[in-house]
């Protein structure tokens, strides 16, 4: 079976304190840029592995994207750094 080397990126919504569904079915290098001009925002990021295609086209949607989100806020046990200007991740959409 041919392994799918796909990623989702989620990121931190600081009015919710929780991470949210930003963008689903991305290549290493499109995640990476997702990663990078979030976090250029101040925005705390995650970049995480896929374990199969998801469906649909909207990530807020995405049964998956939503379920890991919940699992990475559970398991979020640091505090995040709050910048100067707050930012929250559902304002970008």
């Amino acid at each position: 079976m041919t392994p799918i080397n796909r990623k989702h990126v989620v990121c931190f919504d600081q009015a919710t304190s929780a991470y949210k569904p930003y963008a689903h079915n991305l290549n290493a290098e499109q995640a990476a840029e997702h990663a990078k001009s979030l976090e250029a925002d101040h925005m705390p990021t995650r970049v995480l592995d896929q374990k199969r295609n998801h469906s649909g086209q909207d990530p807020k949607k995405c049964r998956a994207c939503l379920d890991s989100a919940k699992k990475i806020t559970e398991g979020h046990t640091h505090q995040v750094r709050r910048p100067a200007a707050a930012h929250n991740c559902g304002s970008i959409w």
